[in-house]
């Protein structure tokens, strides 16, 4: 879903606001100090091996730092948001379990990142930060173009189960980011 999510939502961003800037960072790649003054950072769970992989993610991007080229300092983003997988709160519950217990505790290790989100934006105290955690299931399968389901729920915390569109999972991180203070 990552790799289909981006650019969708990248495309409905820049239509909403045409002069946004966005930039795209993968994990191996060294993480710009502050945030290079992005208002807000998506970081996908899936892009990150374990919670330490976050947590250096975090540490760079929420640096204020001095920009070499205007002199000024930079600042963090005021929003986190963490897209990550249903079932990352019920391990114990089938069919969460199975898929936890195949793929070698993944479930498990992308809470441990949502949790350290989390922990981030409790402990910081000298800049306000928010976060948005959405949960998306496996990326719907098209056929013919078109999506095979164009039903959609939005529920708080991990209780839904089923797959995502792309379209559907890209209007929803625009409302989260973009449209709806409420889903900070």
């Amino acid at each position: 879903l990552a790799k289909a999510l981006l650019p969708a939502f990248t495309y409905l961003l820049q239509k909403a606001i045409p002069d946004v800037v966005v930039q795209t960072v993968k994990p191996t790649a060294t993480m710009p100090l502050g945030g290079d003054n992005a208002q807000c950072a998506i970081l996908f769970a899936t892009s990150f091996n374990d919670k330490s992989g976050v947590n250096n993610a975090l540490d760079r991007l929420l640096r204020r730092t001095m920009q070499a080229s205007t002199g000024t300092v930079s600042s963090p983003p005021s929003q986190l948001v963490c897209i990550s997988t249903l079932g990352t709160e019920r391990t114990d519950k089938l069919p969460y379990s199975m898929q936890n217990m195949i793929g070698g505790g993944k479930l498990e290790k992308r809470r441990q990142m949502e949790e350290s989100i989390i922990t981030t934006v409790q402990q910081r105290a000298q800049t306000p930060l928010d976060y948005t955690i959405c949960k998306f299931g496996e990326k719907l399968q098209q056929t013919s173009g078109k999506n095979t389901d164009s039903s959609f729920q939005l529920k708080p915390g991990d209780v839904l189960d089923g797959s995502t569109a792309v379209d559907t999972a890209a209007h929803v991180l625009l409302q989260a980011v973009a449209y709806q203070p409420a889903a900070r």
